[in-house]
């Protein structure tokens, strides 16, 4: 089976009459606050958006992972055990995950807002993937996964948005690093990601994507950071390659 395979089946049940009933099914429920259905080689993970949860974008579970062909009818005896779940999550939170609070909010706005992301983001970026695992870099245990993957419609460069809460002085090189490592592989990826791109169009109403062709030549990166203040704010800082050598 070429490696590609679950993705594209994976893919493909997005954009049936099923798969829209399951999305009606949990956006449907109020504890989850939302939902943020994320395309994996082996199915769809469920991850909660609610604007008020301390923890957003946790795992609904238990079994969070949608198999694909997978029914409404099928889910629905499981939604009340996925609730308490949840909410147990949410109460042992001690103190809010600002981090996550602030990539929750980014992609539920870009879900109501034909996959755009909110200003000050460049208008021509649209937002395509939150939490793709990134290669794991040098002197680190864990893979970390990319912030947010979004494109430039009018370049057609993948970009991968690092998004920090107050000040940072590694979020530039982290997402370089992290850039680089894409456009390493970039020849392989950039056919999913062109997938990826037109079932979002379909799901969310972004026609811009439909027929998108990745540019092959690398992969830009932001840094998006929200303020320490009372008032949210974000600002957006462009990576090069130039400003990565000194970071």
């Amino acid at each position: 089976m070429r490696p590609d395979q679950g993705w594209d089946a994976t893919l493909a049940y997005m954009l049936t009459p099923e798969f829209a009933e399951v999305r009606e099914l949990f956006e449907a429920v109020p504890e989850i606050g939302g939902a943020y259905f994320r395309p994996l080689e082996s199915g769809i993970r469920v991850v909660d958006l609610h604007p008020d949860s301390p923890k957003p974008l946790t795992a609904v579970e238990p079994g969070s992972l949608v198999e694909r062909g997978a029914t409404a009818h099928e889910l629905a005896p499981t939604i009340p055990e996925r609730v308490g779940q949840l909410l147990r999550v949410r109460a042992e939170q001690a103190k809010p995950a600002r981090d996550r609070r602030f990539e929750a909010r980014l992609v539920r706005h870009a879900l109501a807002h034909g996959l755009r992301l909110p200003r000050p983001f460049p208008p021509e970026l649209r937002f395509l993937y939150s939490g793709w695992r990134a290669d794991r870099l040098a002197g680190k245990r864990r893979q970390d996964p990319a912030d947010l993957v979004a494109v430039d419609l009018v370049t057609g460069r993948l970009v991968l948005v690092a998004l920090r809460v107050g000040t940072s002085s590694s979020a530039v090189g982290q997402v370089r690093a992290h850039a680089d490592s894409l456009s390493e592989r970039l020849a392989g990826l950039a056919p999913l990601f062109e997938r990826i791109a037109a079932m979002m169009s379909e799901l969310y109403g972004c026609y811009d994507l439909v027929e998108l062709v990745v540019d092959r030549g690398g992969v830009d990166g932001l840094v998006a950071t929200e303020s320490n203040g009372g008032t949210i704010t974000i600002t957006v800082t462009e990576v090069s390659a130039a400003a990565a050598a000194t970071a």
